[in-house]
């Protein structure tokens, strides 16, 4: 989530409903202004962090915080990549849905842990709280996210082949697979065959098959 997006939509909001609109919340537009200005000061500390070699002149408060939040994202990263990587999760996952009498269906998303504000909060709650400022920082990217990244690997997507897969050697007969979210076509197999070969026996006995949202504009 853009904080930034975030407040300006509020405001846009309260400007346009009046700020006694009883479906606004209960803080004035002027939080939200100083919410906006915070993420602006914070975004341009990040860049000037980034692409200035005299790191003594950027603020050391909004540097702590920024690199705090970093540091803690690139932790999450690394831990579950790791599960991905080592085929710990596929192999936890197929464990545990065998085990239930009447799972025949998977259903992929990327959004179930994106950050949301929390109800009912001040605006400035990211400026005041330094540990809901972590969970904003430390926030997973949706694949569409991922995909405007101008730098950075692009991992595979190994997870929407071998969960299937998996599930089909361990005797689970899949009926349903919805994707949400398809991620970059490059993040496919398309040069392994016998991949392709093991997904289609996994995926012989579906009966529904929906995949949302793909977009085949950067695909090369």
């Amino acid at each position: 989530m853009d904080l930034r997006s975030y407040t300006r939509g509020a405001m846009e909001e309260i400007e346009f409903n009046g700020e006694d609109d009883e479906t606004m919340s209960d803080y004035p537009n002027e939080d939200y202004q100083q919410a906006g200005d915070y993420s602006v000061r914070l975004r341009s500390v990040w860049i000037k962090y980034a692409r200035t070699a005299d790191k003594g002149t950027i603020s050391l408060e909004y540097l702590h915080i920024l690199l705090q939040g970093h540091e803690e994202y690139i932790q999450k990263n690394e831990e579950q990549f790791q599960l991905i990587t080592d085929g710990s999760f596929v192999e936890r996952l197929t464990s545990a849905m065998t085990r239930m009498a009447h799972c025949a269906s998977l259903h992929f998303v990327d959004n179930v842990d994106r950050y949301y504000m929390p109800d009912n909060v001040s605006p400035l709650v990211l400026r005041d709280d330094t540990r809901e400022f972590s969970r904003f920082m430390t926030a997973p990217l949706s694949w569409s996210d991922i995909n405007r990244l101008i730098t950075g690997e692009i991992l595979s997507a190994k997870l929407l082949w071998e969960l299937p897969i998996a599930l089909y050697k361990a005797g689970l007969t899949l009926r349903a697979i919805v994707i949400h979210t398809f991620p970059r076509p490059n993040s496919c197999p398309v040069i392994y065959p016998v991949i392709w070969t093991k997904l289609y026996n996994a995926c012989q006995r579906l009966r529904m098959f929906s995949l949302e949202g793909i977009d085949l504009g950067r695909s090369s």
